[in-house]
């Protein structure tokens, strides 16, 4: 993985829902995006150095597409958009 990429983390999706992020201008329509709660088995840097899954606090973010291709249960790999952050650039099943 390339070092501009993020963390790559595996685990069991607990939860998965979509959520409305209000607009910080007024008027403005709210964004919405899916929100994914994991029981996270192991977690790399950028690197392939393991990250402590206790570190990794709160839902992870993502395109809102995500509700309908993912359910609770399901085992995953979410590949993070930065080293430390929790915004999904890409989730897929694990085989």
């Amino acid at each position: 993985m390339p070092a501009e990429q993020g963390m790559e983390v595996r685990g069991t999706i607990v939860r998965i829902s979509s959520f409305a992020i209000p607009s910080k201008m007024k008027g403005g329509q709210s964004k919405p995006v899916s929100r994914v709660t994991l029981d996270i088995s192991a977690a790399v840097d950028p690197k392939g150095n393991p990250v402590d899954p206790s570190l990794l606090l709160g839902p992870f973010e993502g395109p809102p597409e995500l509700v309908n291709r993912f359910e609770a249960g399901q085992t995953v790999v979410v590949r993070t958009t930065t080293p430390t952050g929790l915004h999904i650039a890409s989730m897929s099943l694990v085989d």
